[in-house]
Formats: C-alpha cells, structure tokens, sequence
C-alpha cells in the first residue's frame, strides 16, 4: 500500500483591496500586513485583547510541554530548550490568523511547538498569509500528509530501540544468502576486519522513505569505532534521526521536510552530521578494482551509497543478488536509493557472455589469475526489512547510476548532545516509523508495507 496520502485541504485565494489593511495576495512582500504586524506584535495583541479575543498569558513556552498528552518541548537547533513566553508565543499565533480563546488543547500544544520551532516565520516568509495560514492547517490537520509528517515530529522523541537479542550475524547471512564467506583473498568486509575487532553490527531499519539519512547516521556511529580501536560499541553515541529532525535541524530544513517533502542527497546530510569528515577533500569513487575498493574500505571505513537510477527489480522481496543490467521489463522508478558500502567480493568463476551490455565494466584481474575475467561484487548494508544486506555487481551497480562516496580519511567527531543521541548501551537495533519517513520521498525508495 502507499503510505503517501493526498492533502485534502486546498490553499485559500488571496485578495484584499488597496483600502483593505488585511493582508493581500502580495506572499512575500517585506511591506506586507504581517511583516508590519510582526514589527508591531503589542499593538496587534493590544486590539485582539479589546475585543476580547485574546487575554495575555503569564508564563514560560516551555512549561506547558512534558506533560500529559503533550511532547517534550522546543528546542532550537543547538539542541537548547527554547527560551519564550507564552505571551509573546500567543501573539505570534495570532498573527497566523488563529485566535487562542477558540484553539482546541491539541491544537494549540502544536501551535506553541510550531512557534517555538520558529516555524512560523518560515513559512510566512515563503508562503505569505493566506497560503501561510492554509499551511499551517495542514500541518494541524493530520489526514493530510503535511499533518502526519509534522503529527509525528512534534510527537516523537526517539526511534524505537531494541536489543542485540534475535539479530541476524551479517557473515552468516553473507554466506548463507549471498554465498561469500569473509575473510578470504576474494572477500573483504568491515565486520571481518581483524584491526578493527571492536566492529559490530548495528541494525538500522526504515519501511519507506529518508534512506538518506539512514547511511550517515549509521556511519557516524561507525567511523567512530573505525578511527578509535579501544573503543567499544556502548560508549559510542547513535544518533536517532526522529529526535535529530525534531531537535537539531534548523527551522528551514525542518519546514521542508514537513511542507515541501523535499529530498536530498547522503552527502549533504553527512556534510551537515560530521563535516570533519565529508567537508573537504571528499572522494566519490567511480569505477574502481577489487584491490582499490578493499584498500579505500580498509583506510577510510565504509563509504555512503548513492544508486540514483533503479528499477522495479530492485525492490523485489527476497531478492538480494544483483548482476547485469535491470531486466528491460523492469519499469524505471521515480526514486533512488542510499545505503552503505562495507564489503566487496571477487568471484572468479563467473564470467558474463560478450552479448552482456555491461560487459564493460567487467575488471580483469591484477593478481594472478590469468585472463580470466574478474567479477567485483559490492557488498552493500541495506534498511529494509528481509534485506539487510545486498552483493550487487559492479555492472548492475553502474546501470542504476551507482556512486560511492568515501570519508577524506579524518576521524569523526562525536555528538555529545542528549538532545539527539545517547550511548547505545546495548542497543543494536533502530527502527523509525512509517510517518517519520513519508519525507523525501523523491530520492528515497517507496516500500510496500503492512500497517
């Protein structure tokens, strides 16, 4: 089923004459009536409170969160509870065209978030009063998407955990259902590395959407094993990417995840978690040898996934072996992929008929073995559930537009803030909620899951 539902609210017409001091159609004019309201706000509230439609609350933002039936509340994107009074948040609502006296509890619980959030002056700044204040309807409506995206970010304060317990051994898996045993001359994994025995596998899981964000969460939590040998898996920070979006991300990337379900790319979100790492000098591998790809993984760790073009094939449930070239009945998705890199595999014992399109892309060997043709399989960690991990072939891998994308090599700073992390203590297994993901969707995969 699609987890995507259509928003039922329409955008209300602008309008308003020269003589009208309501606001007019002109969304993102700095003269407009709320620009000059916002300038105003005493005077604003000073005529709703006259005519009885608002009374100033005494009090601080923050103290009407943590209670029953209300989340924890704001914080800025330093991860600091918001500091504001009720009253000035008030006024803020009713420059949005809501009247406090009339707001349900819910309703107004999510209207002092989105003020908090600083979300508001987001979305008047983009989208002016009227498609402003329709916005912001949606957001509080949730039968619309916008309102089950922003329903679950106000609400969540955490992925779901679990413990190691019933986890799959990725090199029993590998073995069982990819056929590569590691470590072996023709198999290289992070998880058979004997210089990093401190390496263990940490499930992350997702049923549709925000693949981009799974890669460089997990990554962080890996590359600060990777670069640190003593290091063991408890004293190691995971970030959780529903309080990451809920507490770190500034308001505009935060209004374009809930309003515009905008999409991004691993990289920007890795760049944004650990710029020490992805900032500068960051190499995106192209077409690479089995003796490159283990020396990249071996020096720098594993390396984020970008597969832009895919097919219908590829989400196929049980499959996880892929070679060649999608099936030309395979029809083209509108999405693509992210996942990471941590192993690779050559087997020597296939070698692809000359018909075969990307036979191009086929590597021949540098150590030893003759002329025959050397088959490089790239060993990917997968989110989706029954498919944690795929061996991919180097040709299928260039047909959906494949792209690896290694750390310049520098180690990774760790996240200290309990806003969005903590220890894993334990914990090996995240899942994130349907709703957390209906974002970005244009550059995440779309599953079939079960409600």
């Amino acid at each position: 089923m699609d987890l995507e539902k259509k928003d039922t609210l329409t955008t209300e017409g602008s309008g308003g004459s020269q003589d009208d001091p309501s606001p007019t159609s002109s969304d993102n004019n700095p003269d407009s009536f709320f620009a000059k309201a916002a300038e105003t706000p005493k005077k604003v509230a000073t005529v709703f409170e006259r005519i009885g439609l608002f009374t100033p609350r005494q009090g601080k933002l923050k103290d009407e969160f943590g209670i029953p039936g209300r989340p924890s509340p704001p914080k800025n994107s330093d991860g600091a509870i918001v500091e504001m009074e009720i009253a000035d948040a008030e006024i803020r609502i009713n420059n949005l065209g809501f009247f406090v006296a009339t707001l349900s509890a819910d309703w107004y619980g999510k209207l002092l978030w989105i003020i908090g959030k600083g979300l508001d002056k987001v979305i008047l700044q983009r989208k002016g009063f009227f498609s402003g204040r329709a916005t912001v309807l949606k957001m509080l409506n949730s039968s619309t998407a916008v309102g089950q995206r922003f329903n679950t970010i106000y609400k969540y304060d955490g992925d779901d955990k679990f413990e190691s317990e019933n986890l799959i051994n990725p090199l029993q898996f590998m073995k069982d259902s990819l056929g590569v045993e590691a470590p072996n001359e023709n198999a290289y994994t992070i998880y058979s590395d004997p210089d990093h025995g401190n390496m263990e596998y940490f499930c992350r899981e997702q049923t549709c959407g925000n693949c981009h964000m799974q890669g460089p969460l997990l990554l962080h939590w890996i590359l600060s094993l990777w670069h640190d040998p003593d290091k063991r898996a408890n004293d190691v920070r995971m970030i959780h990417m529903s309080k990451y979006l809920r507490n770190a991300v500034p308001n505009d990337q935060l209004y374009s995840y809930i309003v515009e379900e905008d999409g991004d790319f691993s990289l920007k979100t890795a760049v944004r978690i650990m710029p020490e790492a992805f900032g500068i000098s960051t190499n995106c591998g192209g077409v690479m040898s089995f003796d490159e790809v283990v020396e990249r993984l071996k020096t720098r760790g594993p390396a984020l996934v970008e597969m832009a073009n895919l097919s219908e094939d590829f989400q196929e449930k049980g499959t996880v072996v892929y070679a060649g070239s999608p099936p030309t009945e395979s029809k083209k998705l509108d999405s693509g992929h992210g996942m990471l890199l941590i192993g690779v595999f050559k087997d020597t014992n296939v070698h692809p008929a000359v018909s075969n399109p990307a036979a191009e892309y086929v590597f021949k060997s540098e150590d030893n073995l003759g002329t025959d043709q050397t088959q490089v399989h790239l060993l990917l960690q997968n989110w989706w559930p029954g498919k944690p991990f795929l061996k991919v072939r180097y040709d299928y891998f260039l047909h959906c537009g494949g792209t690896l994308i290694f750390s310049n090599g520098n180690k990774v700073n760790e996240v200290t803030s309990d806003s969005y992390s903590e220890k894993t203590n334990g914990v090996r297994r995240a899942v994130t909620a349907a709703a957390m993901e209906k974002g970005n969707m244009r550059r995440g995969v779309k599953l079939e899951v079960e409600e």
